[in-house]
């Protein structure tokens, strides 16, 4: 979608995307299975909200954390969800609540995060 104003171009990127927290309710989404796959059918996206934002930051490492991501990804295949799919049109998130965290605390969340994505990147 684009729209022209005072000789400007604006053009507006239209995102689909279904967040939620994985870490705390790693399979409330799988509930619903025809909903995520029609959802990423169609173009959208799914965040998985899987660093936690609370005090458990401090003890999770990232094999617990591909664990779970894994387990995830193993219930939507057993729910009929093509896995090639869904690894495609995931973004891998913090749980909700970074907002709220000192700075300190919140660079080991980002930092946990990054470390999951490289070591996700030499699994898929």
């Amino acid at each position: 979608m684009s729209l022209k104003m005072k000789g400007r171009l604006w053009v507006f990127i239209v995102l689909d995307i279904i967040n939620y927290d994985t870490f705390n309710y790693p399979h409330s989404l799988l509930l619903h299975p025809q909903v995520v796959l029609s959802h990423i059918n169609r173009g959208g996206y799914i965040a998985w909200g899987i660093v936690p934002t609370s005090g458990e930051i401090k003890d999770v490492n990232i094999e617990g954390l591909m664990g779970r991501m894994k387990d995830v990804f193993q219930k939507a295949g057993s729910k009929k969800i093509d896995i090639n799919l869904l690894k495609e049109k995931s973004l891998l998130t913090p749980s909700c609540g970074t907002g709220t965290l000192g700075e300190k605390e919140a660079l080991r969340v980002y930092d946990k995060l990054k470390e999951l994505k490289r070591s996700l990147k030499e699994v898929v």
